[in-house]
């Protein structure tokens, strides 16, 4: 309800529906004034079961409204009530009310006249409203107004990126988060949604959460081709030698499952052929180790001949 506040202790409305077919209601001891001495009750039409309770004490005289909801529990009637609030705080009596309008939802009227006021009468006007509504996700936050504003005024803001400069009480330095209900703290609410950084104790500059991790760029074009490099160092000069040509006597093949022949000749050698019936053999034909000529079987038959020629080492 958009009236003042008071501080009430004790109210009991527990017998709303005690089985009587009049509503009726108690209200207990409030603080600092004796027991309420009249009262009305009315419940809001578009809203099933909430009602307003209207009430006035006698020392001193003072007028004050309560909220509540009636549930059935168990088929038990269930009531719950909000704190009071006090309307008028001089002496007022001869209640009329509350009423709630038909037309336009939350809205209620009450009439009365006040001890303070020449006893003339007063209506004062009520609008029930609905508790706010927290919608802030990670990504809802734009910026934060430059001002108060009433519903449905025009409004400026201050996006992301700018500087909001009608804050208080900022420490410079710390990072401040949107919490659910509109407001700033040094904490993080859930979700957690960064506002800004505090530039001064009223300025607070509007950042936000940093974004994913960007995709890996394209490769760069080749570097240019580095520069020669040093020439290598001189090779070692060739020992100095002579070398000697020899042709081996010819060797006759009496067994032609022998396969290992000893050539004198080769010792030394660093180029060689052999032959068979004066045909080089080829490299798979044979192999040589030291002076030792080794045949691949079948290679030979009887009453071949076999020799070596090349060059060998002085």
């Amino acid at each position: 309800m958009n009236v003042s506040g008071s501080t009430f202790t004790d109210i009991v409305m527990n017998q709303v529906l005690g089985g009587v077919t009049t509503l009726g209601v108690s209200v207990g001891q409030m603080e600092g004034t004796a027991a309420a001495n009249q009262y009305g009750f009315a419940f809001n039409p578009f809203s099933p079961g909430e009602f307003i309770a209207q009430f006035s004490s006698t020392n001193p005289y003072s007028c004050f409204f309560v909220k509540g909801t009636i549930t059935e529990v168990g088929g038990v009637p269930q009531i719950t009530s909000e704190t009071p609030v006090q309307f008028q705080a001089e002496g007022s009596n001869s209640l009329d009310g509350p009423h709630f309008d038909y037309v336009k939802p939350g809205q209620w009227t009450s009439a009365y006249h006040t001890n303070g006021n020449s006893q003339y009468g007063t209506v004062c006007f009520g609008q029930l409203g609905s508790p706010p509504v927290e919608n802030l996700t990670s990504s809802n936050f734009i910026g934060m107004s430059n001002g108060l504003y009433v519903d449905g005024a025009t409004s400026s803001v201050t996006l992301k990126g700018g500087v909001s400069t009608n804050q208080t009480g900022l420490a410079v330095g710390s990072t401040y988060y949107v919490q659910p209900d509109g407001t700033i703290a040094a904490s993080a609410g859930t979700p957690s949604v960064e506002a800004g950084l505090a530039i001064s104790s009223t300025s607070l500059l509007l950042t936000s959460e940093a974004g994913a991790t960007g995709a890996d760029g394209a490769d760069g074009a080749d570097g240019a081709t580095g520069a020669t490099g040093a020439a290598g160092a001189d090779g070692v000069d060739a020992v100095a030698g002579s070398m000697t040509h020899f042709h081996s006597a010819i060797q006759d093949v009496t067994n032609a499952s022998t396969l290992t022949y000893t050539f004198s000749e080769l010792t030394n050698a660093i180029h060689y052929q052999v032959f068979l019936n004066r045909l080089v053999l080829r490299p798979t034909e044979y192999s040589v180790s030291g002076t030792t000529v080794t045949l691949v079987a079948g290679t030979h038959d009887i009453s071949d001949e076999l020799e070596v020629t090349g060059f060998s080492l002085a």
